[in-house]
Protein backbone atom coordinates (compact mmCIF):
# COMPACT_ATOMS: atom_id res chain seq x y z
CA UNK A 1 0.00 0.00 0.00
CA UNK A 2 2.95 2.86 0.80
CA UNK A 3 4.58 1.89 -2.72
CA UNK A 4 1.02 2.83 -4.22
CA UNK A 5 0.39 6.09 -2.40
CA UNK A 6 4.04 7.23 -3.34
CA UNK A 7 3.06 6.36 -7.03
CA UNK A 8 -0.09 8.46 -6.77
CA UNK A 9 2.05 11.47 -4.92
CA UNK A 10 4.65 11.05 -7.81
CA UNK A 11 1.88 11.54 -10.61
CA UNK A 12 -0.09 14.26 -8.59
CA UNK A 13 3.40 15.84 -8.11
CA UNK A 14 4.20 15.56 -11.54
CA UNK A 15 0.71 17.03 -12.48
CA UNK A 16 1.06 20.31 -10.48
CA UNK A 17 4.58 20.71 -11.67
CA UNK A 18 3.20 20.64 -15.26
CA UNK A 19 0.40 23.06 -14.49
CA UNK A 20 2.71 25.28 -12.82
CA UNK A 21 4.91 25.84 -15.61
CA UNK A 22 2.17 25.56 -17.96
CA UNK A 23 0.24 28.77 -16.55
CA UNK A 24 3.44 30.51 -15.98
CA UNK A 25 3.90 30.01 -19.92
CA UNK A 26 0.70 30.90 -20.67
CA UNK A 27 0.91 34.52 -18.39
CA UNK A 28 4.38 35.52 -19.86
CA UNK A 29 2.45 34.69 -23.44
CA UNK A 30 -0.77 36.45 -22.79
CA UNK A 31 1.65 39.52 -21.33
CA UNK A 32 2.36 42.05 -20.94
CA UNK A 33 5.35 40.58 -19.02
CA UNK A 34 6.37 43.85 -16.96
CA UNK A 35 4.50 45.94 -14.95
CA UNK A 36 3.83 49.70 -16.23
CA UNK A 37 4.57 51.29 -12.77
CA UNK A 38 7.54 52.46 -10.70
CA UNK A 39 5.64 50.41 -7.71
CA UNK A 40 4.50 47.72 -10.51
CA UNK A 41 8.11 47.36 -11.46
CA UNK A 42 9.36 47.79 -7.92
CA UNK A 43 7.60 44.66 -6.41
CA UNK A 44 8.52 42.34 -9.42
CA UNK A 45 12.32 43.62 -8.66
CA UNK A 46 11.68 42.59 -4.94
CA UNK A 47 10.16 39.12 -6.63
CA UNK A 48 13.04 38.43 -8.44
CA UNK A 49 15.50 39.60 -5.90
CA UNK A 50 13.48 37.21 -3.51
CA UNK A 51 13.50 34.09 -5.38
CA UNK A 52 17.37 34.71 -6.58
CA UNK A 53 18.19 35.14 -2.89
CA UNK A 54 16.21 32.04 -1.73
CA UNK A 55 17.76 30.07 -4.48
CA UNK A 56 21.56 31.19 -3.23
CA UNK A 57 20.63 30.34 0.20
CA UNK A 58 19.10 26.51 -0.89
CA UNK A 59 22.28 25.96 -2.80
CA UNK A 60 21.83 24.40 -6.79
CA UNK A 61 22.10 20.57 -5.36
CA UNK A 62 19.03 21.46 -3.20
CA UNK A 63 16.64 23.37 -5.51
CA UNK A 64 13.80 21.26 -6.98
CA UNK A 65 10.34 21.69 -8.89
CA UNK A 66 8.63 18.54 -7.38
CA UNK A 67 7.10 19.13 -4.07
CA UNK A 68 8.40 15.87 -2.82
CA UNK A 69 11.58 15.83 -0.89
CA UNK A 70 14.78 15.18 -1.85
CA UNK A 71 16.52 11.54 -0.69
CA UNK A 72 18.47 13.37 1.37
CA UNK A 73 17.53 16.61 1.60
CA UNK A 74 17.41 18.72 4.84
CA UNK A 75 15.48 21.64 5.76
CA UNK A 76 16.88 25.12 4.78
CA UNK A 77 16.12 27.63 8.02
CA UNK A 78 18.39 30.54 6.88
CA UNK A 79 18.00 33.37 4.64
CA UNK A 80 14.47 33.92 3.57
CA UNK A 81 13.58 30.50 4.51
CA UNK A 82 14.00 32.01 7.94
CA UNK A 83 10.39 33.43 7.50
CA UNK A 84 9.04 31.34 4.54
CA UNK A 85 8.75 28.10 3.45
CA UNK A 86 8.22 28.63 0.00
CA UNK A 87 9.77 31.69 -1.02
CA UNK A 88 10.11 31.09 -4.11
CA UNK A 89 6.11 30.84 -4.35
CA UNK A 90 6.16 34.19 -3.10
CA UNK A 91 8.53 35.35 -6.07
CA UNK A 92 5.79 34.10 -8.47
CA UNK A 93 3.22 36.29 -7.41
CA UNK A 94 5.33 38.83 -7.13
CA UNK A 95 5.75 39.08 -10.46
CA UNK A 96 2.42 38.18 -11.97
CA UNK A 97 0.69 40.44 -8.70
CA UNK A 98 1.04 43.73 -10.13
CA UNK A 99 0.47 43.10 -14.19
CA UNK A 100 -3.09 41.92 -13.51
CA UNK A 101 -3.36 44.90 -11.49
CA UNK A 102 -2.39 47.12 -13.63
CA UNK A 103 -3.81 45.44 -16.65
CA UNK A 104 -6.90 43.93 -15.56
CA UNK A 105 -7.67 40.80 -17.60
CA UNK A 106 -10.39 38.22 -16.54
CA UNK A 107 -8.50 35.63 -18.32
CA UNK A 108 -5.38 37.13 -16.78
CA UNK A 109 -6.59 36.80 -13.18
CA UNK A 110 -8.42 33.38 -13.58
CA UNK A 111 -5.38 31.90 -14.65
CA UNK A 112 -3.08 33.76 -11.86
CA UNK A 113 -5.81 32.02 -9.85
CA UNK A 114 -5.42 28.97 -11.00
CA UNK A 115 -1.55 28.99 -10.38
CA UNK A 116 -1.78 30.24 -6.73
CA UNK A 117 -4.27 27.52 -6.09
CA UNK A 118 -1.65 24.65 -7.63
CA UNK A 119 1.44 26.25 -5.77
CA UNK A 120 -1.02 26.24 -2.62
CA UNK A 121 -1.20 22.29 -3.13
CA UNK A 122 1.73 22.02 -3.89
CA UNK A 123 2.77 23.14 -0.83
CA UNK A 124 0.62 20.95 0.80
CA UNK A 125 2.11 17.86 -0.43
CA UNK A 126 4.96 19.07 -0.27
CA UNK A 127 4.32 20.01 3.83
CA UNK A 128 2.62 15.95 4.13
CA UNK A 129 5.97 14.10 2.61
CA UNK A 130 8.30 16.59 4.95
CA UNK A 131 6.52 16.17 8.15
CA UNK A 132 7.36 12.14 7.35
CA UNK A 133 10.67 12.48 6.27
CA UNK A 134 12.03 15.53 8.82
CA UNK A 135 11.09 15.06 12.51
CA UNK A 136 12.53 18.43 12.95
CA UNK A 137 9.88 20.12 10.25
CA UNK A 138 7.08 20.41 12.59
CA UNK A 139 9.29 22.92 14.82
CA UNK A 140 10.21 24.72 11.52
CA UNK A 141 6.78 24.82 10.29
CA UNK A 142 5.14 26.42 13.51
CA UNK A 143 7.31 29.13 13.28
CA UNK A 144 7.35 30.52 9.44
CA UNK A 145 4.87 31.36 7.21
CA UNK A 146 3.96 29.45 3.95
CA UNK A 147 3.64 31.61 1.46
CA UNK A 148 2.88 35.11 2.73
CA UNK A 149 4.82 36.60 5.56
CA UNK A 150 2.77 37.35 8.54
CA UNK A 151 -0.52 36.53 6.32
CA UNK A 152 -0.43 32.76 5.41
Amino acid sequence: MPMQWNRILQIWSGMLVFLQFSLIFWLFYQGPILAESIPGISIQFMGLLLGGWAIFVMGRKYVKISPLPLENGKIINKGPYAVLRNPMYLSILLWFLPIAIEYPNWLFIFKLLVLISVLVLKTLIEEKTLLKAHKNYESYRRNTYRIIPWLY
